[in-house]
Parts: C-alpha cells; structure tokens; sequence
C-alpha cells in the first residue's frame, strides 16, 4: 500500500534544525479478513460490515514486538460508521478498542500512542492488529496503516490520557469521560500527566496546557524526581497556561535534566477543574515576542491615527508604591477617551509586582472594565488578552489596598512553529520590540528560514550565511548571497555557529506582507511558511519539494504524510514536466550585479551552476560577459 510514500523519508519537517527530519517508519499490509459479518476489497481497500462484532481485517507484518514504535497511524477515508482498533497477543488473549484508545467516529488521519493504551507487556507481545466493526452496519476505506517512531521527540506532543497516582487516601480523583480533576484539601494529592527518562525535559522550552471550569484554586504543576518534588508552579486562574521552563521566576534553580515526571496538584483548599488531555504539550521551540510598553504606539480615539507620545495626557507610575485607582500607565482621564493602546495583535499582558501589597489591577476602555486581576504577592501575574483589542487606562483596582509597587508591565505574543493550525500574523509594525526565535541550529548545518522581521548586516553576519532563490533550470536550483535579510521572506541559511542565534533582538516585527512570503525563479517558487501544514503536498498544485539538509539538495516529497513548520520554507514547481526526486542546489559564493538579459522585450533566467552565474535566453546559456557558453 505505501511502497513509494517513504521512499524519501528524510523528507519530513518536524521538530528539526529547518531540515527534513528522519522520522522512523514501517509499513503495514492488510492481509486477511476474519469472521462471518464482514467484506474485505482489495481493489479498493474498502472494509464494509454489517451489525456484530464478528468481523476484521487482520493487519499484518509484525514481529510480535513493538518496542521500539511508538505510535500507530491508520488512515482511512469514505467513513460511514465506526470502528475500532483491537489486538491481538502472543497468548491469543485480545484487547478491544475503547472511546479512550480505538474507537474512530470520523475518517482521516488517527494516530495512537501505544503507551497510552497498551502495557509494556502487551507492546511487547502484538501478534495481530485488527481494525473491526464498533457495531450497527458500515465500511470504510483503509488508505494507509503503519508505525512510526519520531527520534526528534522523546514522547508525544498530546497525552491522550492520564495515569492518576491516587487512592482512597490521596484524595484525588480525574474522570476520564468528563475530563474532570477534583481534589480535597490534602495537598499530597496529584495527577500524572508525563513521565520520562531524566535528562529528556532539558530539551525543551515550553510546557503549555489549558484548564476550564475552575471552582476554587489555586492548583499547582509539580515538576518532580520521583517521589521529590523539585519545584512547583501554582495556577489561580483557568485558561491557557505556557510556562517558559528557562525563565519561568517561580521556576529558577530548576535541573530540568533531573525531572523524571510533571504532575497536576490541587492546593490547600477542596476544589476541581477540567483538564483536557489534548491541550497539554511540550516543544522544543517556539517564537515568543515581548514588547516593552514603552515601545508602543498609542492610537486617536476618534481616527484611528498614530497618538503622540509626549505631553501631558499620558502617565506612568511605574516603580512607585501606590494606592487605590491610580494610573499606572495611560491617559491622564478618559479610560480611552483621548488614546488607547491597540493590543489586537498580542494574547496576554504580563505585570510584575516587586513586593506583598494588594492593589490589584484593571484595564479599561472608556467606561468598561476589560479585565481585572488581584495581587497579594510579589510575583509575575498575566492577564488574557484573548477577546481583549484595546486598552485605554491601567489602573489599580478602586478598593481599599496596602501599597503595591508595580516594577514592569510587558505585553506578549507565543507562537509554536511545529504545531500552530493557526498562521503568524501581525496586523501593525510593532517597533522596539525583543524577539527571541528559540531555535537550536547546528553550526555549517544548513537549512531554511523565513523571520517576521529584518536583520541588518551585522546581526546577519554574525549568525551566518543567508541566500536568496534567484533561478532554476530544470535540474539546479540557484541561490544568491543577501547581506541583509528582509521579513517575510525564505532563505537558505548556513550558520556560523550552534545554538539559539535569534535570542533578544532588539528590532521592529513587521506586519505580515503576503507579497514576500516566497521568491520565484523559472518554473519554481520558494515559499515560505505561516503556520504548520500537515500535508504539504496536498495543499499544492505542482510538485512539491523539501530541504534535505543531511544532502543539501531539495527531495521530491512522494506521499501525503509530509508536513512542514512555520518559519520554514519548500519548493513548488509548476508545469507537467517530469523532475527528478532530488534538485541540487548551486549557491554562488560572490555577489554580481550583474543585469538580466534582455532580449525582444523578454527576459532571460538567471542560472547558477557550481558556483558561477549564467543567463539563460531562448534556450542558450551566456555568462556574465555576455558570451555564449556551451553548458
């Protein structure tokens, strides 16, 4: 069924240094059909059944032992009931599939984690994997089954389910159906929520989840070495949460190398909330912007236009102790009135406190209060900016308070290059700005990048070599040498050397250009990416090319498996002419500036061959001087 889809499997972009990362696979086939409720059709890999449970298809090719796989992939289309996944063992015992770990209710792309639903044991012991009726009557066709073990990620990205370390006296208890947590008021209750081998969480930046339903807090996330509690990071609030495991304060001191397990805790006081298992993930990389307040623009209430930042209308309190309703930042009266600060494009607002008072915090716009927040220690609070587009005043909150002295107010934007569905977007110029790229690259390890914002020529140098797409001719794909580096669109990049490049840049992130976003030479086109796409060749007309950075050459990408992260970039050609599955790629060292041929009002093709420039036109190659060279 799959003899070509990984026939270049280091084709596929995942949490790699731009490159296509080598995501192990093994393919699977369908072999025979069991029971006597069912009808299996090769020709058209379709499974129809009617009512009972007496009826498979018997996935084939296995060792009896999974170990070394971590996930199960069936894809499937044409889905008209549902179905489930079962297995089969050594010892001819059998296990059914569950609403938890097999049960499929749609079509499309499903994938299962084998830890989450099978033992050790059983992993160890898989004679047979079936895909079976769930009841009533129905088919579906099977387009693709296998297993694969990702080496870029020591454990999934979404735990789809739980392992609850409670009993009876732990008083701790999580629903599976309801996705509910609930505690009592010990606080030696916990959840689970991954386990792993020491030394694996130093490899990642971020742990991010999402809680609702919150009924009294605070909760807490344990980081723990076994039975030791390392630290702890407490919540008072539901929503989406990202903790930034470098530079997390209440994180600090933290050997992420020794954490062997992250847990769920409720605090002091009896309470409850909903965690859902999918929402929970660690990455390895993310692009994280925080603006400074004093960078930003402050808009005319009445005309949209840009408000200036002198004269007497705007305040700031920062640094001093204050009391009830004072501004912290913001016009002198009016809440917005006179100016407001557009926050469309950022999702949460970070205040700092610097000792124990209890001002608390408001913003407003006119006369609405848009969110509130209450202080009673010296910490870093966050207040969701999620269905919040403009601020007019921040205010402390208009109660009775001790002092409270308000050292940093900072607004922010996280964006996860490896999973978002939603793509990068920047409505306005934001000028003054520190950008972090978190991303780890691999001195002479060349790969693709796109940024949202420029790099000058110093910043450019000292992080290495970036390339333009200038021509292709068929069989070469040419690149020319850029000193500055413009948003917005794809390069080649060579660093000069390993690690994080992109950390605390002071510069301007640029509104998203769509006009950018790729570069065309010939047939083919360099683009760039705004979010993760799943299947990079399904979402293009022509054919589809990845960055091989182990070869240096752009891969033909062959299957519908293939997907690619934000901040990266592949090559479409269009046309029907037959390529090859590998393009090579031609980086001329020493920039010419050189004009294009021109020609009966036609221009020629600039080509880049083992280094040198040439212009096709009309089919004949010229080089630089304009002589005709037999290439």
């Amino acid at each position: 069924m799959r003899n070509l889809r990984f026939l270049f499997a280091s084709a596929l972009l995942m949490l790699s240094l731009g490159a296509w990362a080598a995501e192990k696979h093994a393919d699977l086939s369908i072999a025979t059909h069991g029971g006597s409720n069912g009808t299996w059709t090769p020709a058209t890999n379709t499974y129809a059944w009617t009512a009972g449970n007496n009826s498979r298809v018997a996935i084939t090719d296995i060792a009896g032992d999974l170990t070394e796989w971590t996930t199960l992939v069936v894809v499937t289309a044409d889905y008209t009931d549902s179905y489930r996944v079962d297995w089969k063992f050594t010892d001819n015992s059998e296990l059914q599939g569950t609403n938890a770990f097999g049960k499929c209710y749609s079509a499309g792309t499903k994938e299962f984690t084998l830890t989450t639903g099978l033992t050790a044991e059983q992993i160890a012991t898989v004679k047979e994997i079936r895909i079976n009726t769930n009841s009533g009557t129905g088919s579906i066709k099977i387009k693709d089954v296998y297993l694969k073990n990702d080496a870029a990620t020591p454990f999934t990205r979404t735990c789809s389910g739980f392992t609850t370390l409670s009993s009876a006296s732990n008083n701790c208890y999580y629903n599976t159906a309801t996705k509910n947590f609930s505690w009592t008021g010990s606080s030696s209750n916990n959840l689970q929520i991954f386990e792993m081998e020491a030394g694996t969480l130093a490899n990642f930046r971020t742990l991010t989840f999402t809680t609702s339903d919150l009924t009294s807090g605070p909760y807490r996330v344990l980081f723990m070495d076994g039975a030791t509690t390392l630290k702890t990071k407490s919540f008072y609030s539901a929503g989406t949460k990202v903790v930034d495991l470098n530079t997390d304060s209440d994180l600090a001191g933290l050997d992420l190398s020794a954490v062997t397990s992250i847990r769920f805790a409720g605090q002091s006081n009896a309470g409850n909330l909903t965690i859902n298992p999918a929402s929970i993930y660690l990455t390895a990389e993310e692009m994280s912007l925080v603006s400074p307040i004093s960078g930003f623009e402050w808009y005319d209430y009445s005309t949209d236009a840009v408000y200036g930042h002198s004269g007497s209308q705007l305040q700031k309190q920062l640094g001093s102790s204050v009391g009830q309703n004072a501004i912290l930042y913001g016009p002198y009266s009016g809440n917005g009135g006179t100016a407001y600060m557009d926050v469309t494009d950022y999702e949460e607002m970070v205040f700092t406190t610097t000792n124990a008072g209890t001002a608390g915090l408001r913003l407003l716009y006119g006369d609405d209060v848009v969110s509130t927040t209450s202080t009673n220690a010296a910490k870093e609070y966050s207040v969701p900016l999620t269905s919040i587009n403009k601020i007019g005043t921040v205010k402390t909150k208009n109660e009775s308070v001790t002092a409270t002295t308000f050292s940093a107010i900072n607004f922010k934007k996280s964006f996860e290059p490896a999973f978002s569905a939603t793509a990068w977007s920047f409505a306005k110029d934001v000028e003054n700005t520190t950008v972090s790229l978190n991303r780890n690259f691999t001195a002479d390890q060349s790969s693709t990048i796109w940024l949202p914002f420029d790099l000058t020529a110093e910043q450019a140098a000292a992080a290495g070599e970036f390339y333009e797409f200038v021509a292709f001719d068929g069989s070469n794909l040419g690149f020319n040498p850029v000193t500055e580096p413009q948003a917005y669109t794809p390069y080649l990049f060579i660093p000069a050397l390993s690690g994080e490049l992109f950390n605390n840049i002071t510069t301007t992130v640029k509104a998203v250009n769509s006009s950018t976003l790729s570069a065309t030479g010939g047939t083919a086109t360099f683009k760039g990416v705004l979010q993760h796409i799943n299947n990079v060749k399904g979402a293009e007309s022509g054919t589809v090319y990845g960055y091989d950075a182990t070869n240096g050459e752009f891969v033909q990408v062959t299957g519908d498996g293939v997907s690619i992260d934000a901040f990266r970039a592949y090559i479409v050609i269009s046309g029907g002419a037959a390529l090859a599955p590998r393009l090579r790629v031609s980086i001329n060292k020493t920039p010419t500036g050189v004009e294009d041929v021109q020609g009966e009002n036609v221009q020629g093709i600039k080509v880049l061959r083992d280094g040198q420039l040439y212009i096709k036109y009309n089919g004949t190659m010229y080089n630089v001087q304009g002589q005709k060279v037999n290439r």
